[in-house]
């Protein structure tokens, strides 16, 4: 009796089923890490409609739009590096690198918008935190700071040849 009643959801669900699966195969397993990735996308996505709506410039088709977009994005990358596992036979290392550094874009993305909404204070410290967690590791370099940080992980003194700093 139980598959009468049901059987009817049958040809519904099984786009599902075969998009769920696909989805698996492509990313991986779906699991807490992906979960509170999505957790970060979000949190981060409410500091910037807050954003939006303080400079009065929100509207929803650019908010669907450049989340379509940055999940676009992050499943393409998350599904280069699942593939560079399974080819590797390194199971979900790479894996776990992407998602984490993703994560930390997203988070370092709601401290500058927290910055915007006018918590300097707080925006400074959560950077603070965050650095520490992450061992100080600029995550923003351009070319010139590069070799700043190169010239004085030698024992330079950090300034260009101009004796510039």
């Amino acid at each position: 009796m139980k598959n009468l009643t049901f059987g009817f959801l049958s040809p519904l669900a099984e786009p599902f089923f075969w998009l769920k699966g696909s989805l698996i195969f492509l990313i991986g397993p779906i699991d807490l890490q992906l979960a509170y990735l999505l957790l970060a996308i979000a949190v981060d996505l409410v500091f910037g409609i807050q954003i939006a709506v303080k400079e009065h410039t929100f509207k929803w088709s650019i908010l669907v739009r450049k989340l379509r977009q940055k999940l676009t994005v992050y499943i393409l990358w998350i599904a280069m590096f699942h593939a560079f596992d399974m080819v590797t036979g390194l199971p979900n290392s790479a894996r776990w690198a992407v998602v984490a550094m993703l994560a930390g874009l997203e988070i370092i993305s709601a401290i500058k918008n927290t910055a915007r909404l006018g918590h300097s204070k707080l925006a400074d410290a959560l950077e603070g935190l965050y650095l520490a967690l992450t061992r100080n590791q600029p995550h923003q370099v351009n070319e010139d700071e590069h070799h700043k940080y190169q010239d004085a992980e030698k024992g330079g003194t950090g300034s260009n040849e101009k004796g510039q700093p």
